[in-house]
């Protein structure tokens, strides 16, 4: 990894400010002085910082139940209120992939932006599965038209599957890869009919089961290997 990279993983600074140490030459790397913030190094290196050691930490990763209301941003310049401080992480966490303000349900964060740049890349079609509450029901016809895909003036959305929740015909489950923003708004407002609550309830097989609204937890070794190996 780059050392300004193994620097900010230290907790030690941001990156901006790692470039900025080691350029200044208050960085060795192995018993010499570097001042290349793109050296590449070993998470085995011995990097010192003013006569100390200086050792990245694990990467985190964590699955929130995002609530209504929050901006899935790790900071916002007009002060709303963003996912990250629902975690109060000191860790430096952002979000893999975006839900809007109104939008609830499963969100990742992580520290591991590697991981977070190979999910949202859209050859891997990460699958999202979405729970939707329509304001009137859905007419059978406009079912198969969703199902065989929705013209919209950025292109055609095909979901991955749609089927019915409940008996009142006003609710809707649809998976779908596609990361285009407020997709699955647009594809029923083309249709004519208004999303009154949507919700998330699963993010490339990670769930927000058991989590209350406004809760978060780490996820399991197990979660992480598998995402690493989609």
């Amino acid at each position: 990894m780059y050392l300004s990279v193994y620097i900010a993983r230290s907790g030690l600074c941001a990156r901006r400010k790692a470039i900025a140490i080691i350029k200044a030459g208050f960085v060795k790397v192995n018993g010499k002085t570097e001042k290349n913030p793109a050296r590449q190094v070993e998470e085995t290196a011995e990097v010192i910082f003013r006569g100390r050691r200086v050792t990245p930490r694990e990467h985190q990763y964590v699955v929130l139940n995002k609530p209504s209301g929050y901006f899935s941003s790790c900071s916002d310049e007009c002060g709303r209120k963003t996912v990250v401080e629902l975690i109060g992480s000191r860790e430096r966490l952002f979000p893999m992939g975006r839900l809007d303000a109104t939008t609830e349900g499963v969100i990742l964060l992580t520290t591991d932006g590697a991981l977070a740049q190979k999910l949202l890349h859209p050859k891997h079609d990460i699958t999202k599965e979405y729970h939707v509450e329509l304001d009137k029901p859905l007419h059978e016809k406009d079912f198969e038209i969703i199902r065989s895909g929705v013209d919209l003036p950025d292109g055609k959305i095909k979901p991955d599957e749609i089927r019915m929740l409940g008996k009142k015909g006003t609710n809707v489950s649809v998976k779908l890869s596609s990361g285009k923003n407020r997709i699955i708004r647009r594809m029923f407002g083309a249709l004519g009919y208004h999303v009154h609550g949507l919700e998330r309830v699963k993010f490339a097989g990670i769930t927000n089961r058991g989590l209350a609204r406004g809760a978060w937890r780490k996820l399991t070794r197990s979660e992480v290997k598998r995402l690493q190996g989609l």
